[in-house]
């Protein structure tokens, strides 16, 4: 993967006088490479986030019905990961298991910082 310092320095070389083959090697990319980002813009302008997928979601079905009630109810936010985990792999058994804890805890984290009590500010 080509980075922005990359392209700005291979740019720089060939400014300065460099041939294309010269500045690409002093950049650590082919000559190809270097053809393609002569110009333009960056690789990090070129960027798109991706939006997709890459999976199924593993709590589907049991997000809303099982876990929001139960972190609504948690006024104190003492309920953790693996204690949701255990009541889920109890009521869902085959579809929850414990490779789903880490994706249970962003999912409790996310919610939380969204919906959660307010924390307290200390100035």
């Amino acid at each position: 993967m080509i980075h922005n310092e990359q392209v700005l320095l291979m740019r720089r070389l060939r400014m300065d006088g460099k041939s294309q083959r010269q500045a690409a090697a002093m950049s650590g990319m082919g000559e190809r490479t270097a053809r393609r980002w002569s110009k333009g813009p960056f690789p990090s302008e070129c960027e798109r986030d991706r939006t997709w997928r890459t999976r199924a979601d593993p709590l589907e079905g049991v997000w809303e019905e099982a876990v929001v009630p139960l972190l609504q109810r948690d006024v104190d936010p003492v309920l953790q990961g693996p204690t949701v985990l255990e009541l889920l792999m109890d009521r869902h058994p085959g579809q929850i298991d414990r490779r789903h804890l880490r994706t249970l805890q962003r999912r409790i984290r996310d919610w939380r910082a969204v919906h959660g009590a307010p924390k307290a500010v200390i100035f």
